[in-house]
């Protein structure tokens, strides 16, 4: 059984997957129920459909919660904070949380690429004013293809290439794959640099032109 916080169902694409409440529930240190959904796994068969594709991950968040568990915490709750109500703004779906990594998908490139730099926006701000060592800084990749959704996950090879792309991104920089940049629509806002031949290994799409995204001057 999969139990999700109304949080999470604000963000997810009831296209994509079946649900239902599950009740409200205390939680120790909330002052308030919390509504709690469930994730209908029962569902045979499969879906395939293209999505503007983005994964996030924490710079150096291991080696952060070996020296300081308290202040990995505290940054995941910054992360999570800021992260989802971006993709729920922007119309996303979060397909995945493993610790420190978040998949997401959206059926724009334009609303993933506003999300993501709503969201680093957000994190700038407040790394601005913080310490060293209350400083977020996330990585982020952009992938547009096929998506393969089997009881309700995404996975597929779009997913693993953009997974794999993030490994070569910067902090607080979107880095984009060719065809996320081929469906990306002209925007004042955003910067776009050619960063050449980026090598994906471990993928079948392999090498491929990248780019890295920004906020404009």
């Amino acid at each position: 059984m999969i139990l999700f916080s109304e949080v999470v169902y604000h963000g997810m694409n009831k296209a994509e997957h079946r649900y239902e409440e599950f009740g409200n529930y205390d939680f120790k240190g909330v002052d308030r129920p919390v509504k709690i959904f469930r994730l209908d796994t029962s569902r045979e068969g499969s879906a395939d459909v293209d999505r503007a594709i983005v994964f996030t991950d924490i710079v150096g968040f291991n080696r952060l919660i070996e020296r300081d568990p308290e202040a990995g915490e505290r940054l995941l709750e910054l992360h999570d904070g800021t992260l989802f109500p971006s993709v729920t703004r922007h119309g996303g779906t979060i397909q995945n949380v493993i610790a420190d990594e978040c998949l997401l998908t959206f059926e724009r490139t334009d609303d993933a690429v506003a999300c993501v730099l709503d969201f680093f926006d957000e994190l700038a701000r407040h790394n601005a004013a913080a310490g060293e060592s209350e400083r977020l800084l996330v990585k982020a990749s952009l992938h547009w293809g096929r998506v393969q959704f089997i009881r309700g996950r995404a996975m597929g090879e779009a997913v693993n290439y953009c997974a794999r792309l993030e490994r070569n991104g910067a902090p607080l920089a979107l880095i984009a794959s060719q065809t996320a940049r081929d469906h990306l629509g002209s925007r004042a806002d955003v910067s776009i640099v050619d960063v050449g031949i980026v090598d994906v290994p471990g993928t079948a799409t392999g090498s491929r032109p990248c780019y890295l995204v920004r906020r404009a001057p």
